[in-house]
């Protein structure tokens, strides 16, 4: 049952899809690489910049941190802890993703120093704030260390050509019922809303995205199709 509810959920979206064929083959093969660099690879790139805007909302934590004990001999040893990470954070390279996963992997996160005497209330009060947004980006980084850097690229790589596989026999499989689908219809001498849709697009789209000899006798933007009631 999982596997029909995957085949027709699929065939339900690649209905609102043109060309939905080359769309999937061209979908499927993305899995099929010889990238051994996670980060080169689609759904890398994405995580990337993903993990890139990350790093930069954290520096930013840090930073503010950072200020609120800069220059306060009371509090110079959470000053140094914060300098510590905010050092880290910033030497963090994305060149690769076996880079990220180093860093990410490695990251000591030391623990907050005891609390200091002889503190006003006003230096407990910063020190708090300076906690505070030092245990956000500790949570955070954390995530990211344990949901997307949590083995190498080679073992991400390995995972994905092996999802190529099975994607691929999916694909058949897919292809399959949508030509059996066909048949069926056509012997009912029958068509639903989506072959509507499919033949308007096809009587005015050509297989490489140009207009048709139809659509070139036509100006417009857009056509709307509703179903014959």
């Amino acid at each position: 049952q999982p596997l029909k509810d995957l085949i027709f959920n699929l065939y339900d979206f690649l209905t609102g899809v043109p060309n939905s064929r080359d769309w999937l083959d061209k979908a499927v093969e993305e899995f099929n690489t010889n990238e051994t660099d996670f980060f080169k690879t689609t759904w890398g790139k994405i995580i990337k910049e993903y993990v890139s805007n990350m790093l930069d909302n954290e520096i930013q934590k840090l930073e503010k941190a950072e200020i609120l004990l800069r220059d306060n001999i009371n509090l110079i040893d959470f000053y140094n802890t914060i300098f510590e990470d905010l050092n880290d954070l910033k030497t963090i390279s994305l060149d690769s993703y076996d880079c990220a996963y180093d860093a990410f992997s490695k990251k000591v996160w030391s623990k907050w120093p005891s609390k200091r005497k002889n503190i006003d209330e006003n230096d407990a009060e910063l020190k708090e704030k300076a906690k505070k947004l030092r245990d956000s980006v500790s949570s955070e980084f954390k995530g990211f260390a344990k949901n997307l850097f949590y083995m190498p690229s080679s073992e991400n790589m390995q995972d994905i050509n092996k999802m190529y596989l099975v994607l691929s026999d999916i694909k058949n499989l897919e292809f399959l019922f949508e030509d059996e689908f066909k048949k069926k219809k056509i012997e009912k001498n029958i068509v639903d809303f989506s072959d509507i849709e499919h033949i308007a697009y096809n009587l005015l789209v050509d297989e490489n995205g140009n207009k048709t000899a139809v659509a070139e006798k036509y100006s417009f933007n857009e056509i709307m199709i509703d179903e014959y009631q």
